[in-house]
């Protein structure tokens, strides 16, 4: 089935306008990709801010924070409070959309819990890019059915030991990766749910299928690493730089939407 993501923008006093003309810019480009602005009106309570709003952003798959240069300690303030209150990194994905911050005020952030980043921009297929990588490495997964598809990947929970239910996609490198846990192609092959798989396909379809997947999932992870750099990439991979660009171009997969600049 087509997933559609549901992103909460938050916007603040200050910035009102400027969220609200990216907004509208961007979301008439997106494709299933649906952002809804979400106004905070008090610019006081910078620690209990995202504490707060914890339940309403359960609904959305990401959170989306525009930082800004006279923002910038205020975010800080808010993600520094986040993890003293919970312990823990926040629970719906946090993705920065940066203007005018210098990359080590962005460090900076990360440390504190946010998830990833971008530079601001207007190009809808890099972003919606990022929000996917996002969603997919953070292993959410709302409560549409047993099984959801990212921009053709399947993603499924999968039983840990026995004791529940463990999301899919958990990360492994340090950041951003739960250090030993297994990446998507690395994992047991789970059980499949009735009517995934045609009664008319063949072992050689299913087969092809499960390959395009598992192919799909690894370039879109090693870009992420890589940061869309392709000699960095087939490095990584221990593959010819002509192999892993044959191997993209067969899956249609830009390097380009992971490239991110990191100059202010």
């Amino acid at each position: 089935m087509t997933y559609t993501l549901d992103c909460a923008v938050l916007s603040l006093p200050t910035q009102t306008v400027s969220t609200q003309r990216w907004l509208a810019r961007m979301q008439p480009a997106l494709v299933r990709s649906r952002l809804h602005l979400l106004d905070w009106h008090s610019m006081e309570d910078a620690a209990g801010m995202l504490p707060s709003l914890g339940m309403t952003l359960r609904r959305y798959d990401i959170c989306v924070l525009p930082i800004e240069r006279n923002s910038l300690a205020w975010f800080r303030t808010a993600l520094a409070g986040a993890a003293q209150i919970q312990g823990i990194r926040f629970e719906t994905p946090l993705l920065g959309l940066m203007h005018q911050v210098c990359a080590v005020a962005v460090r900076d952030l990360v440390h504190l819990g946010l998830d990833d980043y971008l530079y601001r921009q207007d190009d809808p297929d890099a972003f919606r890019a990022r929000m996917l990588t996002l969603v997919a490495r953070h292993g959410r997964q709302r409560l549409k059915g047993p099984e959801i598809v990212l921009n053709g990947l399947l993603d499924e929970r999968q039983v840990v030991d026995g004791s529940g239910l463990c999301p899919a996609g958990i990360m492994e490198s340090p950041g951003r990766y739960v250090v030993g846990s297994p990446r998507p192609w690395q994992r047991q092959p789970t059980s499949v749910s009735a009517g995934s798989i045609s009664g008319d396909e063949s072992f050689k379809q299913a087969k092809r299928r499960v390959t395009d997947r598992f192919e799909q999932a690894y370039l879109h992870d090693l870009l992420h690493r890589a940061r869309g750099n392709i000699t960095h990439a087939s490095r990584i991979a221990r593959k010819h730089r002509r192999s892993l660009w044959a191997l993209m171009s067969k899956h249609q997969i830009r390097a380009e939407p992971y490239r991110v600049d990191i100059t202010p």
